[in-house]
This record gives structure tokens, C-alpha cells and sequence, in this order.
């Protein structure tokens, strides 16, 4: 009893029970009322009527389990319906916690109907009518039923005090003085002198779940189908067809399971067949297990022994499904996604290498639904709407190669919607999502689309890189790896060779400033630093082209191109050589540029080379005295060396006898 009494869910018909708690609080609040006053609450309200003997009471709407502390201060219980189907369809638990003895308030109903026409309380202020049960036998199935766990004796008494509904109260003796009751009976005795009619529960066999959207009940253009097929029964059972299912409003699927009449076990399996587009499919397939005990009891011809054993994640039904205390077996997350994306200023999408890894928070913000109107089969989530409001921040994601520069926005955080009671009324928050960049890179500027706060689609994030830093080396044009020191620089927009552009000096960087205090732009290192000899190092240089003039070549070298063409963007940079001349033409070669990539830039490399300033001798005009002597030198030599060859020339003759 104690697990029924607690019981929150989908009942045998389809329909899901919430538990709702009507406390001392609340008996005292009705206590305050005066005559016609009312105080509306979740699922139930309070009355004054006023009028002698039905003075104070409450009017229960079908459909949830609830739990009365007392009902000693309570003239009448009202069931709160509006069709026979509510009454045979929506399982109605009303536990009654009172202790010892106690009479058993008057039982009426909100409609007049087939089960009883006779007006018992007359409406006034905002009270409306109620009518007496009839004594009659009913086909329609009454799914209300009282617990009373604590009692020891109930008393109704009076013709017009009937009881209506199944009891079930194992240590109480049950007295019913006089008029009739409706519905079953299970307590310890019952003493009646009265006409009881056995109206029937409604037990047909459903197996039902809930369906959400984002952790969130489906709202009316949500739809889903779902499939159930027998895949195991006992031998001597008939087939069982394939049923489908499409969710409810409040995203409940049922499925009737009438006909397992065979003792044994039922394997079936579940799947989403159809997936509103708006939707990312729920691929997971999932298996329900029966267990059919052999039993002699029916109502209606049904057998009642089929038990749910739960939901699996394996046909052979070894490992459980969690459901986390809930009935939610499907749900479904909204195609909603968000991309990162490089460009550069001309709109055109950088290559892939020098895209770099972003982190990117997501945001909600919430819109209440002013035309929302609850209905007594809404279900309220339990949620702060303040916290919500207060803390937009859902998560921070990292959009890198490692998710092709896309991330789905998936999980129960990301819901379209919630129903929560705000200042005492139930109302309903719309969510939608946007996206925030952190730490843009400096080197680019962040825009996005389709971010004004959306719930299915994909938002683009992008970087637009606006400039590149550029290093220039200076070496000699004969191989020496070492950089030159000394050389001078200036450098211009390729459409303006008359305005020099002007830089900041910067952590060894000359930055381009357009209020910058720097045109000459130096390579000896003293004004960016030691690491910086014969380095030009330019930062955040937009892109576009432009000409770069040597102005002072180093020391012992010769300027081999005064003018340099430069091209600057974020896929083929280059440059041409232009000796003495200031604007490019088709005979000059273009050479590419290495691009590097860093966590904050693009970076952009070349060298320029001098040729080393070698001295050559003198080859006309009067010679130097060195090279005077050296002629003597060599002319006196030359003398004696022919002397020598004669005289030893004339004694070799005199020898032979010539």
C-alpha cells in the first residue's frame, strides 16, 4: 500500500500522476474563508460554502495522487471532473493520514450526470455547484481510490453521506450506518446496513512512458512515433501485433497490452520511428519485460497479473535501463549547433592552418509565454525561474579541429520550455540560446549570425583576422647566415609613396598606429631590442599592399633593391623586387612568403639581401710609390738574373770549343 500511496507516474491508463500534499497549512487556510470564498491551488481548491453541515471543503480534480493529513475540519470532498471519461481514465489516489476514529466527510461531484443529478450544493460567490452521487449500478469503470493507513474506525453516516470510490483501509472497521457506497472495499471489518454497488477499476493493460524534448514536455506541434514489437512470448501464446504510438500533448505514449493472458514472459522492443525535423533522432532502442503470473481474479475479462519488470538496454533484458527515478524514457534534443569560422577582410575563408581553437560560452535567456492557459493535465517542473533568469551561462565549448569547428548543443540543460508556479500562478518560460566568443584573438574582430536567441539551427562564430605581423631579415646576398645590423627602412601604402606609415614601439615590435611616432624603422636594435638585430618587426600590419624603401644599407654592404612591392593577406602574400623603381610590372618575379600561424597571429617571413662593398685597385692615372718600387724591384731583378744566364752561357761554349 505504502508504495501506491507514493506512487508518481503513469497509471494503469495512460495518464500520469503527480503527488500533491494538502497539509494542516492548508486546512487552516480553508479555515479562514468566509461564505463564497475560495483559494484555487495546484490540482485542488478550497472552499467555504457556508451553508449548515457542508460548511467547509475541497474540490479535488481527477488525476493525482493526494495526500491529506486530516480530514477531521472537512465537510465535503468534491471530485472535480468534467466527463465519464475522466472518471474511468485518470486514476484518482486520495491517501488519508488521519489516526484512530474519525467520520468520513460527504462525497460529492462537479458534474451532473448519468451517475447522479441532484444538485447538493447550490453555488455562491465564487463557489460553484456540486451533486449528489446516485445509488445506482454503472457500467463506466471509477478509478478513485482511498487509502487510510492510519485509521482504526471510519463512520460514514447519513443517506447523503456516501462513500464513493474503492477503500482500502487494512486496520480500520469500516461502519456504514445507512444509505449505499460505491466501489470496493478492502479493511480489517466492515459493519454495513447499507446498498453497496461494486463499480469496476479500469485495469486495462498499457505500458506506457514519457517523451520530452530537452528535458522538456513536447508542446502541441511536437510529435513523435514510436514502434513496440513482440519479440519473445511463451509458446502457447497468440502473436501479438506490432502497435505504434505518437506522444500526447504532455508527452505520454501508451501502448495496450490487453492481450497478455499467458502465464510466462513478453520481450518487446521499442523504438522512435518519427522524428519531428526539428529534432535529432533518438536512435536508442530499448526493451520492456513482462512477467504474466497465473491468477483467477478479473475484472471485465483482463487478466491483472501481468507485471512490468522494466525497461532494458538489451534484448536479452540483462542490463537495467536507469531511468533516474523518472518515467522519461525518450528524449530528444534539438538540432541545434554552433560553428566557428576564419575569414578575412574581404570575407573569404582563410585556410584551415590558421584556424585556431576558440572557446565560446552559450547563454539562455527566457520569455514568458503571456498567452500560456494551464489545463488540470498540466505538469508543473520543478524548477527556479529566478536562478534561471539570474544565471544565463548553460556551458563553454571549444570549437577546434578535433569537432570540425562544430559543436552540437546537446543535453538536458538545453530545454525549449518549462511550466512553473511563479507568485502563486502557473505559468510557462520559452528558452532560446546565443552564443559569446571570450578572448577574441587581438589580431581579429568576432561577428556571428543567427544569435538573437534561437532553439533550433546553427549559430556561426567569426574571427575576422584583420592584419598579420611581418619579420623582414636583413643578410648579405653571399650565403652568411648572420643577420645585417644598420639597415633603415620606411614603408608605404603602395597608393600613397608620398606618406610614410607611422608605428609604435612595442615589446620589440614596431605596431602599426596610424598616430604612431615612428616612420624610420631601424634594424640595429636599439629601439626593439638586442634580439632584434638585423630584424625589421612589424605588427598588426592589415592587409594590403605595399612598398617598403631601404633608406641606410649596413655598413660595408650596397642596397641591391631600393624598392620592395609587398602583397599582404591571409593566403598568398609575396613580394617583388623593384631596384630603383616604385611600382610593380609583370617582368618582376613574384616570390611567396612563409606564413606561420601562432595561437594570436599570422605570421609573415622573408629576407633581404646586400651585397658586401668590395674595393678595386686603381687601373689608370699615376702609380703610387708602392707600385713603383715594386716595378724597379722586379726590373732590377730581372737584370741581374739575364747577366748571370750570359756569363755561364760563354764559359760553356769556351768548354765544348765552340
Amino acid at each position: 500500500m505504502q508504495e501506491l500511496m507514493d506512487f508518481q507516474g503513469i497509471d494503469v491508463t495512460g495518464h500520469y500522476m503527480e503527488k500533491i500534499s494538502i497539509t494542516d497549512k492548508d486546512i487552516e487556510e480553508m479555515k479562514s474563508l468566509k461564505p463564497g470564498e475560495i483559494i484555487e491551488k495546484e490540482g485542488y481548491t478550497l472552499e467555504c460554502n457556508g451553508s449548515v453541515g457542508y460548511s467547509y471543503g475541497v474540490r479535488l480534480q481527477l488525476g493525482y495522487n493526494f495526500e491529506i493529513s486530516s480530514v477531521k475540519d472537512i465537510d465535503y470532498i468534491v471530485y472535480d471532473y468534467e466527463s465519464l471519461h475522466e472518471v474511468g481514465n485518470m486514476t484518482t489516489f486520495i491517501n488519508i493520514l488521519d489516526s484512530g476514529e474519525f467520520n468520513m466527510p460527504a462525497i460529492f461531484k462537479s458534474v451532473s450526470d448519468k451517475l447522479g443529478v441532484d444538485k447538493a450544493i447550490i453555488g455562491s460567490g465564487n463557489i460553484k455547484d456540486a451533486y449528489h452521487f446516485d445509488s445506482i449500478e454503472v457500467e463506466e469503470a471509477f478509478n478513485i481510490v482511498g487509502f487510510f493507513p492510519n485509521a482504526t474506525k471510519i463512520v460514514v453516516g447519513g443517506s447523503m453521506n456516501k462513500y464513493v470510490g474503492h477503500l482500502v483501509a487494512p486496520k480500520a472497521h469500516v461502519e456504514i450506518n445507512s444509505g449505499d457506497y460505491n466501489g470496493t472495499m478492502i479493511a480489517n471489518s466492515i459493519k454495513s446496513s447499507a446498498e453497496g454497488h461494486m463499480w469496476p477499476f479500469n485495469v486495462k493493460s498499457l505500458l506506457g512512458f514519457r517523451k520530452t524534448v530537452n528535458g522538456s514536455i513536447p508542446n502541441e506541434n511536437e510529435v513523435f512515433k514510436f514502434k513496440i514489437e513482440n519479440i519473445s512470448k511463451p509458446e502457447t501464446a497468440e502473436n501479438i501485433p506490432i502497435q505504434y504510438a505518437e506522444n500526447t500533448i504532455n508527452g505520454l505514449v501508451t501502448f495496450d497490452l490487453s492481450g497478455l493472458t499467458k502465464r510466462g514472459e513478453y520481450i518487446f522492443k521499442i523504438s522512435e520511428e518519427y522524428t519531428n525535423t526539428q529534432y535529432i533522432k533518438n536512435d536508442n532502442v530499448y526493451y520492456a519485460r513482462f512477467n504474466v503470473l497465473p491468477s483467477t481474479s478479473t475484472v471485465g475479462g483482463v487478466n491483472m497479473s501481468a507485471k512490468l519488470e522494466g525497461f532494458y538496454e538489451d534484448e536479452k533484458c540483462t542490463i537495467k535501463h536507469d531511468m533516474n527515478g523518472s518515467n522519461v524514457l525518450y528524449n530528444n534534443f534539438r538540432d541545434l549547433k554552433v560553428q566557428k569560422k576564419w575569414i578575412d577582410t574581404e570575407g573569404n575563408e582563410l585556410d584551415k592552418q590558421y584556424w585556431k581553437p576558440v572557446s565560446v560560452e552559450i547563454h539562455r535567456k527566457a520569455v514568458k509565454d503571456e498567452a500560456f492557459q494551464p489545463t488540470e493535465d498540466t505538469v508543473v517542473d520543478n524548477v527556479d525561474i529566478n536562478e534561471l533568469k539570474n544565471n544565463t551561462l548553460v556551458e563553454k565549448v571549444t570549437l577546434s579541429e578535433d569537432n570540425d569547428w562544430k559543436q552540437t548543443l546537446i543535453g538536458n540543460q538545453y530545454f525549449s520550455s518549462k511550466i512553473l508556479e511563479e507568485d502563486g500562478k502557473i505559468v510557462k518560460y520559452d528558452f532560446s540560446y546565443y552564443a559569446k566568443e571570450v578572448d577574441v584573438p587581438s589580431n581579429a574582430t568576432v561577428s556571428y549570425e543567427n544569435n538573437d536567441g534561437i532553439i533550433i539551427g546553427c549559430i556561426i562564430v567569426k574571427n575576422q583576422v584583420d592584419s598579420v605581423d611581418l619579420t623582414i631579415q636583413k643578410k648579405s646576398s653571399t650565403g652568411n647566415n648572420d643577420y645585417l645590423s644598420g639597415a633603415e627602412f620606411k614603408l608605404y601604402k603602395s597608393s600613397d609613396l608620398n606618406a610614410p606609415l607611422k608605428f609604435t614601439l612595442n615589446n620589440g615590435y614596431y605596431v602599426f598606429n596610424v598616430n604612431g611616432d615612428k616612420e624610420t624603422l631601424l634594424t640595429d636594435g636599439s629601439e626593439t631590442g638586442k634580439d632584434s638585430v638585423g630584424l625589421l618587426k612589424l605588427k598588426d600590419l592589415p592587409f594590403g599592399d605595399y612598398v617598403i624603401q631601404e633608406t641606410k644599407h649596413p655598413e660595408g654592404f650596397v642596397i641591391n633593391s631600393q624598392f620592395i612591392f609587398i602583397h599582404v593577406d591571409s593566403k598568398g602574400s609575396y613580394y617583388q623586387l623593384m631596384g630603383d623603381e616604385k611600382v610593380p610590372n609583370e617582368t618582376m618575379e613574384k616570390v611567396n612568403i612563409n606564413h606561420t600561424s601562432t595561437e594570436s597571429s599570422i605570421k609573415l617571413e622573408f629576407a633581404v639581401e646586400n651585397t658586401p662593398n668590395i674595393e678595386v685597385p686603381e687601373t689608370g692615372g699615376t702609380p703610387n710609390d708602392i707600385y713603383k718600387k715594386i716595378g724597379l724591384l722586379l726590373t732590377c731583378l730581372g737584370a741581374i738574373m739575364l747577366t748571370v744566364y750570359e756569363v755561364k752561357f760563354n764559359k760553356n761554349r769556351k768548354k765544348i770549343g765552340f
